[in-house]
């Protein structure tokens, strides 16, 4: 572990031939290729001689009568440090997870320039995905807070949503003539469903109530503020809470563009069928057997339906915007409903019943092609992918020769046939 995670102890290593511009705290490049641009930890000594800073610092005022600011100075800051660093026995010994804390604290301070003493939601409106996420890492007790893989994961899937490619401009088509006008008749008017919040927040069991009260942080029942705050949200994460039914969402979220809800008990997606907003869903680990509600939400760009009961990707013919499709640990044996997914970019399928990658020849966008533990022996039908740059294709039906017909096809991608490159 290190111990000692803050601002002070995070270096950037800037290309040399760049235009620098000085800031008041530290120094960006206006022209720089930020790729080029590393990240560096220092200072991993406090792990070996300071596991508890508060016991620490209280034998070094004893002994030097410095003060407590200074001490902090040497020890580290105290701002970043988790509770079973400042000798909170019942917090147990720093671990991992006293890390994990450092870091939510510490990348808190270098967004918001603020202390991370605050830790205001507001500071971060624009990005609650991420609040959400820095939350999690600075629970009080250790237990609560995410581990070191699932920050990892959690990171990967918000830098993905930032770096995705621009959705296409549509071609401009000449201008049509105006419709002719029409006055709509007061029985012909679209009929407005009101929905008495409080009576359905009456109505949510203990799980959904848990989550929802955590995702906009109160603790009592909410009060009309709060619930307008819970119908109107756009991130939702209600993931391993023992939730067998998302019905709670059908009439009130119509909002949502992002939802996490892996690791429950949930068998029907038919409540998500309105969400046309929707366009980020992992529903993974859950008894899912059919995607059909997912046909009319089209606006759907990551699918994560790994680990369910899945045989048939018909349903997601219509979703053409999908970019990551994540159907690993499932039932299905045709890819044929992904012929025309022309925005493709990621397709994670291992351990399916898969022979057949003949659909997969026009995703010409494809770049990583996880397909271990199938059924798969021809390769030919990826040498007009030449965009791919990672082929997992570990326990499967390929030979050696078939193999190296595809390296020479498409030489630019990374293969994985063995445990090993």
């Amino acid at each position: 572990f290190h111990l000692d995670l803050k601002p002070a102890n995070i270096l950037l290593s800037l290309p040399k031939k760049s235009d620098v511009s000085k800031t008041s705290d530290f120094e960006v490049s206006k022209t720089a290729d930020f790729s080029d641009i590393s990240v560096k930890i220092i200072d991993f000594g406090l792990a070996k001689v300071a596991p508890s800073l508060g016991q620490e610092m209280a034998t070094q005022r004893s002994r030097s009568g410095l003060s407590l600011l200074a001490q902090a100075a040497v020890f580290g800051t105290m701002d970043y440090a988790p509770p079973e660093q400042q000798g909170v026995t019942s917090c147990g010994k720093p671990s991992a997870k006293s890390d994990v804390y450092a870091f939510g604290k510490t990348l808190y301070r270098l967004l918001t320039e603020e202390s991370p003493q605050t830790f205001l939601q507001r500071r971060l409106a624009e990005a609650p995905e991420l609040f959400e996420l820095l939350s999690d890492c600075v629970e009080i007790e250790p237990e609560k807070r995410i581990d070191v893989a699932t920050l990892i994961s959690r990171l990967t899937r918000l830098l993905r949503q930032i770096y995705q490619p621009p959705p296409p401009q549509p071609i401009k088509q000449p201008p049509s003539p105006q419709p002719v006008e029409k006055t709509i008749q007061p029985e012909e008017q679209p009929r407005i469903v009101q929905v008495d919040k409080r009576k359905w927040w009456n109505q949510l069991d203990d799980n959904w109530k848990k989550v929802f009260k955590r995702k906009i942080s109160i603790d009592g029942e909410p009060t009309d503020s709060d619930l307008e705050k819970i119908v109107n949200l756009h991130y939702l994460d209600c993931s391993e809470n023992q939730i067998s039914d998302l019905e709670p969402l059908h009439a009130n979220h119509k909002k949502l563009q992002t939802l996490y809800c892996e690791n429950n008990q949930i068998s029907d997606l038919e409540p998500l069928r309105a969400m046309t907003n929707l366009q980020t869903l992992n529903c993974s680990s859950n008894e899912i057997s059919d995607l059909e509600p997912l046909r009319a939400v089209t606006n759907l760009q990551t699918l994560n339906c790994s680990s369910n009961q899945i045989s048939d990707l018909k349903p997601l013919h219509a979703n053409k915007k999908l970019q990551v499709l994540d159907c690993r640990q499932n039932k299905i044996s045709d890819l044929e409903p992904l012929r025309a997914f022309t925005n493709l970019q990621e397709l994670v399928c291992d351990e399916n019943q898969i022979s057949d990658l003949e659909p997969l020849r026009a995703v010409t966008n494809l770049q990583i092609l996880n397909c271990e533990k199938n059924q798969i022996s021809d390769l030919e039908p990826l040498h007009a992918v030449t965009k791919l740059q990672v082929l997992d294709c570990r326990q499967n039906k390929i030979s050696d020769l078939e193999l190296d017909k595809f390296k020479k096809a498409v030489p630019n991608c990374k293969v994985r046939k063995s445990w090993w490159w």
